[in-house]
């Protein structure tokens, strides 16, 4: 995951990053009202994201996968070859 600045807010390359996806699927997701890319703040032709506001939204996510019992796809697998 990658660093996020501290004392401004991020850019949407760097959202990008800590998301690990692209510019354009944030663009995407903007546009549909979807997160993560929902987050960003538009400031003129720019689009700016609070790093403690993508923190928050990841915790929550990680927090869901959890509670609803994901079982990551490499364990999935390997249930499946077991049987």
């Amino acid at each position: 995951m990658a660093d996020l600045p501290e004392n401004r807010l991020a850019t949407t390359e760097e959202a990008a990053d800590f998301f690990s996806t692209t510019t354009e699927a944030l663009a995407v997701q903007r546009h549909r009202g979807q997160n993560p890319g929902n987050l960003g703040i538009r400031v003129g032709r720019r689009v700016l994201y609070s790093p403690d506001t993508m923190r928050e939204w990841f915790a929550g996510r990680e927090q869901e996968r959890q509670s609803a019992g994901f079982i990551g796809r490499e364990q999935e697998l390997q249930n499946v070859d077991a049987d």
